[in-house]
C-alpha cells in the first residue's frame, strides 16, 4: 500500500507541471486563465451567411467593467464588438456575418479583452475558427498542388476538375510565368446562386467564379449537364491567372487597369467564351466601351459587364499577339510601379492606351 501511494504522488509530481502548462498556453479545450481572469467554454457556432456567436464564460477575482471582442478575419482588418457579460459571467454576443465581411472558407482569429474595475485589463490569447461554408456536403480530391472541394456529383467529376487545373495552371503559366504559393483549394458550387449566397453578391447574378489569392483559393459555379467540361475549361483557368497576377504583383493588385486582370485570365482559358465575338460585332456597329472607364471598374449592370469582359479579352488578345508575354509582363510591371493607365502602356509598349485602342478597332474589328 506504501510503495503503491509513493508511486503515485511521484507520479502526480510528474504531470503537474505539464498540465498546468497546457492550461497556461490555451492547451486544453475552451479553458484558458491569464492573470486573475480564466476564460472557459469557449465556442464559435455561426449560421453561414447569417451570423457568428461569440460564446464563454469569463470569471475573475476582480471585478469586470466590461467585456470587447477583437475579431481578425483573414486578410482583412480588425474589428472589435462590446459584449454583455450575464449575471451567470457568460458572454453569447451574436454579430451579423455582413458586419464582420467574412468570407467564405477564411480562418477567423479573435480574442477578448477584459477591463476591470480596478483600472486594468487582461486579454486573452489568441483563439480561431474555420468559416466554412457547411451548408453543403463537401467531398474531396487533392494533388499536390490542388484541393478540390465539391458536392452534388460523383467521384469522376473532382478527377476532371482536378486534371483541368492542371492543365489550366500549365497554359496560364505559358502566358504569366509565376509559381502557386502553397497548394491551391479549388471549391465547386452546382449553380451560380450557391456561389453568388456564399459570397453574398446576389446583386451581380452574372458573377460565376472567384479567385481570393490572399486565401489561397478559387470558388467557381458549374452546372451539371452536357457543357459542364467546357465550363470547367474556361472557369478554372481564368481563376488561375488572378491567383498568378497576384503573385506577381502582390500588393499592388489594385494599381493593375482592371481590364487587364480580366483580358489576361479570359485568354488563359482552355476553352474561350463563344458568345464574346457576337456581343463584339454588335457592340461594334453601335457603341464600344472606352479603355479608359474600364481601367479603375466593370459596370454593375449585366449586359454591359458582359461587353466589357468580352472587349478586354479581345483587347488583351490582340496586345498578346503584338507583343508576347515579355510585353505583358513589362506592362504589369509599370502598373506596378505606380504608372496611371495610360501612361503605364505608354512607358511599356511606347503606346498610349487610347492609340492601342484605336489599333485595335481597325485591326481587330474593322471599324475605320
Amino acid at each position: 500500500m506504501i510503495n503503491w501511494l509513493a508511486a503515485f504522488l511521484i507520479l502526480s509530481r510528474l504531470l503537474l507541471p505539464f498540465s498546468t502548462l497546457l492550461a497556461g498556453a490555451g492547451g486544453l479545450p475552451g479553458f484558458q486563465t491569464k492573470g486573475s481572469v480564466a476564460f472557459s467554454e469557449l465556442r464559435t457556432p455561426y449560421q453561414f451567411g447569417q451570423q457568428v456567436t461569440f460564446q464563454a464564460k469569463i470569471t475573475s477575482q476582480t471585478a469586470i467593467q466590461n467585456v470587447v471582442i477583437y475579431i481578425t478575419p483573414s486578410g482583412q482588418s480588425t474589428l472589435w464588438h462590446s459584449a454583455q457579460l450575464s449575471a451567470e459571467s457568460t458572454i453569447s454576443e451574436s454579430i451579423p456575418v455582413s458586419e464582420l465581411s467574412l468570407r467564405p472558407f477564411a480562418l477567423v482569429a479573435y480574442r477578448y479583452q477584459v477591463n476591470l474595475k480596478d483600472g486594468s485589463s487582461v486579454t486573452s490569447d489568441e483563439f480561431h475558427f474555420q468559416y466554412d461554408d457547411d451548408r453543403f456536403d463537401w467531398q474531396k480530391l487533392e494533388s499536390p498542388e490542388f484541393r478540390v472541394f465539391w458536392y452534388g456529383r460523383d467521384p469522376a467529376f473532382g478527377q476532371d476538375v482536378l486534371n483541368v487545373a492542371q492543365l489550366g495552371l500549365k497554359h496560364a503559366q505559358s502566358i504569366l510565368d509565376a509559381a502557386l504559393p502553397n497548394t491551391l483549394n479549388i471549391y465547386v458550387y452546382l449553380s451560380s446562386r450557391d456561389l453568388q449566397s456564399a459570397l453574398q453578391m446576389e446583386s451581380q447574378p452574372w458573377v460565376a467564379g472567384h479567385a481570393a489569392p490572399d486565401l489561397d483559393q478559387i470558388m467557381i459555379s458549374i452546372p451539371s449537364g452536357p457543357e459542364q467540361k467546357l465550363e470547367l475549361e474556361r472557369q478554372i483557368p481564368h481563376e488561375l491567372m488572378h491567383i498568378l497576377q497576384y503573385q506577381h504583383v502582390g500588393e499592388e493588385f489594385t494599381k493593375q487597369p482592371v481590364w487587364l486582370l480580366e483580358g489576361m485570365a479570359s485568354i488563359a482559358e482552355l476553352y474561350p467564351n463563344p458568345e464574346y465575338q457576337y456581343v463584339l460585332t454588335e457592340a461594334a456597329r453601335k457603341e464600344l466601351l472606352s479603355f479608359r472607364d474600364l481601367c479603375s471598374s466593370f459596370p454593375r449592370e449585366a449586359s454591359a459587364a458582359y461587353l466589357a469582359y468580352a472587349q478586354s479579352e479581345s483587347f488583351t488578345r490582340y496586345l498578346y499577339q503584338k507583343v508576347g508575354s515579355s510585353g505583358l509582363l513589362a506592362l504589369m510591371n509599370k502598373y506596378q510601379d505606380g504608372l496611371g493607365c495610360e501612361e503605364g502602356m505608354a512607358a511599356a509598349l511606347d503606346s498610349g492606351l487610347g492609340q492601342m485602342e484605336y489599333a485595335w478597332k481597325q485591326e481587330v474589328l474593322g471599324i475605320n
